[in-house]
């Protein structure tokens, strides 16, 4: 169980260090391990990414999330239980991994397909994918909602957690 938060939205209404930190602090119970921040700003937008641990598939701190590459970052909740399966379907087509996570297999799924990538899971999930080429944001979760993935949205900027109290903060 992870814990994920982020932001889309203008500049001037970024969140505050100290909302940040204590988004974090309220996600940590759901990820003790370890967190992360990923930040991106694009003209006006700033586009931000939180992400609590909890070690499960892949103990090395190099499956730290966020988690990104050349083509986009993810912050994710869940299991795809059919990764390995998944992986050799990509290694296949020449993706290169670097970690043993299903986290990894989800972005390089997401960076190769697009939307069209969740027809291939087999799992729960709730995540935040962010493509730097596209500049586009896809936030998810699994069929039954097992994973939660709660929002809101006040005029242009979107919150978004698996934790209705770190939307509270």
């Amino acid at each position: 169980m992870c814990g994920i938060a982020g932001f889309i939205g203008l500049n001037h209404h970024r969140p505050s260090n100290k909302k940040i930190n204590d988004c974090l602090k309220s996600l940590k119970r759901r990820g003790p391990d370890s967190n992360g921040i990923f930040e991106r700003k694009i003209n006006k937008k700033n586009i931000l990414l939180l992400h609590t641990r909890l070690s499960i598939i892949d103990l090395n701190k190099n499956s730290n999330q966020p988690f990104f590459d050349n083509e986009g970052s993810i912050i994710f909740n869940g299991m795809i239980y059919n990764y390995l399966e998944l992986k050799k379907h990509l290694k296949n087509k020449g993706i290169i991994f670097k970690t043993k996570s299903d986290t990894e297999v989800l972005l390089k799924m997401l960076n190769f397909y697009g939307e069209k990538a969740f027809k291939y899971l087999d799992g729960m999930w709730s995540m935040a994918y962010y493509n730097f080429k596209r500049n586009e944001l896809i936030l998810s979760r699994d069929r039954f909602g097992e994973k939660p993935l709660y929002y809101f949205k006040n005029n242009n900027e979107l919150y978004f957690s698996n934790s209705i109290k770190a939307l509270n903060i």
